[in-house]
Parts: C-alpha cells; structure tokens; sequence
C-alpha cells in the first residue's frame, strides 16, 4: 500500500512502491485521505445546511484535484505490469488513523509513504503524517526521500 497526497514525494512514493509491486509480484493501492480544515470538520447539529454544502463541495474538490495524480499512477502502474487499485477515504479521522486502520483491515503487508507531503507543518526530519504512520501501523512501513 502506498498513502498519497498529490505531492511531489508523494509521487516519488507511488513510483517506489510500483517496483516494489513489480520485483515481488503484488498488488498495490494507492490510498489518498481527504483531509478537512478544521473549520469543516467540526459540526454541530445546530449548524445550517451551508456547512454540509460546504462539506459536500470540499469532498468534490478534494476527489477532483486528486483525479490526475490517480489516472497518472494507475496508468503508471498498469504499464509496468501491476495490479493496481486506489482508494480515496473520506473519514472522520486523521490520515495516520485512516491509512493504519485501513491497512489493518487489509492486511497490508507494508506501507509506503513519502517523507513529506503536503502539510503546512514540517518536522525536522519526517512529516508528521509519515512520523504517525511509523509509530502506529501494525506492520513495517518504507518511508521514500
């Protein structure tokens, strides 16, 4: 499994886990987390029907910038031979929940990651979402430069 943001390292990650795909034979997906603003995420019954709007175009915006990098890295890996798929979650949780607790539930046999993305917030070495991923995933994780 590879988790992707549409960055740049992001990228370098899917090309990574797509030799890795292709040298051991196995299947690979792509997995992309819709992230919400802080304002967003927070709801409260009260709330008017303008803050699901907005919800629901977020999810529509976040799914359409995607949609390139997705249609690039399937073709990517579909030319090398792989059997690819992606998944884009739509949780209400952070991406380090979202990617380890989809990859317990897949049974995933490792995660590959970039060491950044495309959050605002760096960490002197690893981003805070690959950091996250390492500390919490049931089973190894390659973190790609």
């Amino acid at each position: 499994m590879v988790g992707v943001d549409g960055s740049e390292i992001s990228g370098k990650a899917v090309e990574f886990a797509i030799k890795l795909s292709k040298e051991f034979s196995s299947s690979l997906t792509m997995v992309n987390v819709i992230q919400f603003p802080g304002f967003l995420a927070i709801q409260e019954p009260t709330m008017s029907r303008r803050v699901d709007e907005a919800l629901d175009d977020f999810r529509t915006n976040a799914r359409a910038a995607m949609s390139p990098f997705m249609d690039k890295a399937l073709s990517r890996a579909t030319a090398e031979g792989v059997n690819a798929s992606f998944e884009i979650l739509d949780v209400d949780t952070s991406p380090v929940e979202a990617i380890t607790n989809y990859a317990t539930a897949h049974n995933v046999d490792l995660i590959v990651v970039g060491n950044r993305g495309l959050g605002g917030f760096k960490r002197l070495l690893t981003g805070s979402v690959s950091s996250g991923i390492i500390d919490h995933a049931h089973c190894s994780v390659l973190v790609v430069k």
